[in-house]
């Protein structure tokens, strides 16, 4: 009895492998087709406002902004600066609103320096507000 068993197990596995290569086949068609939906294309469709903000007294150079029409962070990227540091201000902001940013991150300086890459942040924002709201 033991050995039929054994043998009809056999006989199982390559129906189970079959069935979790298709199975794997269709996840993997459909992790592409969400990873082709990405940001740039869902931003097509939406109203923002983009700034490309020259930063003064830090170590990072500029600062790329964008917000949707309802002046909710859509992305921020920094130019140079301590990078961990700044994706992490970076996805800390995205989603917020930008009059709820500036207040928390206002006038917070870096060392001995008058300002600092979250300050510039607050500068670009400030001019982000101001910016026309552009279609897709």
């Amino acid at each position: 009895m033991k050995i039929q068993s054994f043998e009809k197990s056999w006989v199982q596995v390559p129906l189970l492998t079959s069935y979790y290569i298709k199975l794997f086949a269709v996840w993997e068609i459909i992790a592409t087709f969400v990873a082709s939906i990405n940001d740039e294309s869902i931003r097509k469709l939406m109203k923002t406002k983009h700034v490309q903000y020259q930063t003064h007294g830090t170590c990072s150079q500029l600062i790329d902004v964008t917000a949707d029409e309802n002046d909710v962070i859509q992305q921020v990227f920094f130019l140079g600066g301590c990078n961990g540091n700044l994706q992490g201000i970076s996805q800390l902001v995205r989603g917020q609103k930008i009059d709820d940013v500036i207040p928390r991150l206002n006038g917070i300086r870096c060392g001995t320096k008058g300002t600092s890459c979250p300050d510039q942040l607050c500068r670009a924002l400030e001019q982000l507000k101001e910016a026309p709201v552009v279609e897709g």
